[in-house]
Formats: C-alpha cells, sequence, structure tokens
C-alpha cells in the first residue's frame, strides 16, 4: 500500500506540473489517503511520508493561481468584430474582457493553445428529461487549437462558467449539439459546441473560461451579445 501511495504521489506530482489539473487532483487525494492508511497500519513509514508530501506539492501546484498561465489577444484592434465590445488593458487587479470571434492565446508553463467563442444563440429545444427549468437556454459555439502543447487539449463546458445580466451564475444544460469536444494534438483545430443555461432573462451574458476548472480566478472573461 506505501508503494502504491508513492508511485500515486509521484504521478500526481508530475502531473500537476502539466495542463492535466484535475487528473493530478484525484491521483493526489489517492495518494494522501493511501499514505495515511499505510501510516496508520505501520507498513513502510518514511515511504508513507514522501508520499504524502509529493502529494501535498502536488495539490499545491494544483490550486496555485500563478501557475505560469499568461493569456493574450490575437486581435490587432482589441475590439469584437461583432459586439462591439472593447477589450482593457490587462493585469493581476482588473482582468481584460474579450468579444466574440477574438481569438486568444493561453500560454501555461510553455504550452501555448488559442480559443475563441465564435457564436452564442438562444435555443428555444429543452430536454424533457432534465429537472433545471433555466429562463434561457444557449448555444455556444468555440473553436480550439493546439498551437505548441505536446499534451493533448481537451476544453468542454466544464472550463466555462456562464453570467447573467443580474450577475447570477449559470449551469450547463443537457441538449443536443451537433459537434463535441476532443482531445486534440499539436497543430490541430477542433470546432466544437456546448450549451449553457440562466436563470434571469438575458440580452448579454458574461462567459468565464477556466483553464484550470479548479482554479478560484477565471483566465479570461467573454462579454457576448445574445442572438435571438
Amino acid at each position: 500500500m506505501s508503494i502504491s501511495a508513492l508511485v500515486l504521489s509521484i504521478l500526481g506530482f508530475l502531473i500537476s506540473l502539466s495542463i492535466f489539473k484535475d487528473l493530478s487532483l484525484i491521483l493526489c487525494v489517492l495518494a494522501i489517503v493511501l499514505g495515511i492508511i499505510a501510516l496508520v497500519k505501520k507498513k513502510g513509514k518514511a515511504i508513507c511520508i514522501i508520499s504524502i508530501v509529493l502529494a501535498v506539492f502536488g495539490l499545491i501546484f494544483v490550486f496555485s493561481e500563478d501557475n505560469g498561465t499568461t493569456v493574450s489577444s490575437n486581435n490587432t484592434n482589441n475590439t469584437s468584430s461583432n459586439n462591439g465590445s472593447t477589450s482593457q488593458p490587462t493585469n493581476k487587479e482588473e482582468a481584460k474582457i474579450y468579444g466574440l470571434n477574438e481569438e486568444i492565446t493561453i500560454n501555461v508553463s510553455g504550452n501555448e493553445y488559442a480559443l475563441t467563442i465564435t457564436g452564442i444563440q438562444e435555443m428555444k429545444e429543452r430536454n424533457q428529461f432534465s429537472e433545471k427549468t433555466p429562463a434561457q437556454v444557449f448555444l455556444v459555439d468555440y473553436t480550439y487549437k493546439n498551437i505548441s502543447s505536446g499534451d493533448t487539449i481537451y476544453i468542454s463546458d466544464m472550463n466555462f462558467k456562464i453570467i447573467d445580466e443580474q450577475g447570477e451564475i449559470g449551469d450547463t444544460y443537457s441538449n443536443n449539439t451537433e459537434r463535441s469536444p476532443q482531445n486534440i494534438t499539436e497543430g490541430i483545430t477542433c470546432k466544437s459546441q456546448m450549451v449553457l443555461c440562466v436563470n434571469n432573462e438575458s440580452s448579454k451574458v458574461k462567459l468565464q473560461y477556466f483553464d484550470n476548472m479548479f482554479n478560484s480566478k477565471p483566465d479570461a472573461t467573454f462579454e457576448l451579445d445574445i442572438v435571438k
């Protein structure tokens, strides 16, 4: 059991340095649990302590806000081509606001990829099996490209949070889409769709993007007008 904890902690620590923070979180937590159990059973005390320490450092990297992530816009005039919202200068205190069709580049410790929100429109269709009763449901089109990441890139609705005009956070919604996200290797582009919903009628929404879904602050925020 102590050996298993050590293996998991090493994997979790190494993966915490990549973009797969969610996998690292799972491995580190498992390593800590197995390490504690092995300690209680007095099996390989030194190995257990090393495993727990490595796993803790892995979790620190997972939840660290300063993980080497930088975001830049590829739009030379810094203005959205569709909704007219102007991007403001960015710093650590004030996040930049991006618009529809504005491509941004995300660099995570040298792993670089691009993301663009290419469309958002209200859906009339509802999932009869869903227990959610939102005021509005949106079909969001987005494109991402693996520019120079050795790891595969996968961006889904789990990386986004939607905020309505009243400042209330929305949710994901299970509805039909034509294109699903896929893992892509370097040089590959994926055009995908997701479905999100809000509880208050809105003509404009904010879409927060999290490279690491466990971070408390978004890496980028998009402000989008709704197409009826």
